[in-house]
């Protein structure tokens, strides 16, 4: 695999604006650019290849899927070099699904069926090309509008655990958010399938639905 987007690195292509979030384990950090040629704003994931948290294989993957299912996760290109990777994602301005219910604490049935329906078409999405998400939970889910009246768009971001899984295949590495998990992933012996994601989405609509902030707190992984 190798790095697109022409000549020059990130910085020969993009200004940067501000920091927008931090990834887990000191991994990476998220920054809002600017396209200098087209003025057009991106997020840039600036992934540390130095950190002992780096996995090389899990990047790799990553990226492969986010190539595959470009439409669904807003993946445009990327680029490395000796210390990091670089991811350049759309821009959401409407932040994640974590922050918007902090701020309105639920949502009309009527937005969240909107919003449920364009989820399980990502998923499926997934699951069509032999992808299992692993991670699906409010922190991963954006918003590519800001306006609250609305129901916009979504995205489904970090890839970071995602795998392929073929037809009739199991797997077993416990994985993900606790808050999100699905049970079979809790087993001492865990054996699972595509189906975890669909346990996932099912927990972000009942939070949708429910003003159940303890379930919001910031997950642990496993």
């Amino acid at each position: 695999m190798t790095a697109a987007g022409g000549g020059g690195g990130v910085t020969f292509h993009y200004e940067f604006h501000k920091e927008l979030s931090k990834c887990g384990t000191c991994v990476g950090v998220v920054y809002l650019c600017k396209d200098k040629v087209t003025h057009k704003y991106v997020e840039c994931k600036f992934i540390n290849r130095m950190s002992s948290a780096y996995n090389p294989d899990s990047i790799k993957r990553g990226i492969q899927i986010m190539i595959e299912l470009t439409e669904c996760c807003g993946f445009e290109r990327f680029y490395v070099d000796d210390e990091h990777v670089d991811l350049i994602m759309e821009y959401c301005p409407g932040s994640d699904l974590y922050n918007r219910l902090m701020e309105i604490t639920w949502f009309m049935e009527s937005n969240a069926k909107i919003i449920f329906k364009q989820l399980m078409g990502v998923v499926e999405s997934c699951h069509d090309i032999g992808v299992v998400h692993r991670d699906i939970k409010l922190e991963n889910i954006f918003l590519v509008t800001e306006e609250n009246d609305q129901c916009p768009d979504i995205r489904l971001g970090d890839f970071g655990l995602a795998t392929y899984i073929k037809p009739g295949e199991k797997l077993h590495k416990a994985c993900g958010s606790l808050y999100c998990i699905a049970p079979e992933m809790l087993d001492r012996n865990p054996v699972y399938n595509q189906a975890v994601d669909v346990w996932s989405a099912g927990v972000v609509l009942f939070i949708f639905l429910v003003e159940v902030r303890r379930l919001m707190e910031r997950p642990i992984h496993i």
